[in-house]
């Protein structure tokens, strides 16, 4: 899991956005290790078909969000919220990252 806060303009010390990535990064852990070796369902491929969106790729995601949406002044870049392509990505990377305050990129 890596979990990548770009700031602009924050208040917020480094060891409290650590200390929230931690927490989220454990979360999300847990529910994986969980799910391993269990029927994972498979929600849609992306950029091939090798490339797949599974529940628990989507659950890890929403737990992450809930965990560091109680950092103020938190946006997030999802993996799983971006459609496959360059220009998809890039419009996705230049709408995030060029607002003030936290992108965390999940």
């Amino acid at each position: 899991i890596l979990l990548l806060p770009i700031v602009s303009v924050n208040t917020l010390s480094p060891e409290v956005l650590l200390g929230a990535a931690q927490d989220a990064a454990r979360k999300a852990g847990v529910m994986m290790l969980s799910a391993k070796g269990s029927s994972n369902t498979i929600k849609a491929t992306k950029a091939n078909s090798k490339d797949l969106l599974t529940e628990t790729d989507l659950a890890c995601q929403h737990v992450i969000y809930d965990v560091l949406g109680k950092v103020k002044d938190t946006r997030f870049l999802g993996e799983e919220d971006v459609p496959s392509g360059a220009a998809a990505a890039t419009a996705a990377a230049k709408n995030a990252l060029t607002q003030s305050g936290i992108c965390w990129v999940v």
